[in-house]
């Protein structure tokens, strides 16, 4: 997996939606377009240069190609690496605290994925700022 920083991981999995049947293509609210920016695929061209896939906006939501190394972090949490969460626990108890007092929707969590974060997090407000499917 291409280096990323868990906060980055966090919000693709909370965050960006798939768009059409596939995994090509991928949706989420305008207001995060640098998280698009970061996580938008690239390749090289005929001259080796890295180019990004174009980042289109259409029914009030910005569509693009996400990375295919985040293909399954954006399905399941579980998929961002434990030692990672735990590294950067303190920073992603802030996000997951922010994100609960910003009133932004976020994508229901299995209750496993849930599991698993609280595994890794000391206990705190973050946890129900979390939606969770049953």
């Amino acid at each position: 997996m291409t280096p990323y920083p868990a906060s980055t991981l966090l919000f693709v999995r909370l965050f960006v939606e798939r768009e059409g049947s596939g995994r090509l293509m991928a949706k989420v609210h305008p207001g995060l377009r640098e998280l698009v920016a970061r996580t938008v695929a690239t390749e090289p061209d005929l001259y080796g240069h890295i180019t990004q896939y174009s980042i289109v906006q259409r029914n009030r939501m910005l569509v693009f190609r996400l990375d295919p190394d985040l293909w399954d972090v954006q399905e399941d949490l579980r998929a961002i690496p434990a030692a990672l969460i735990t590294r950067d626990q303190v920073q992603l108890v802030e996000v997951l605290t922010r994100i609960g007092v910003s009133g932004w929707k976020t994508r229901p969590l299995l209750v496993e994925e849930l599991g698993y974060l609280q595994s890794l997090l000391p206990p705190g407000a973050w946890e129900s700022s979390v939606t969770v499917v049953r």
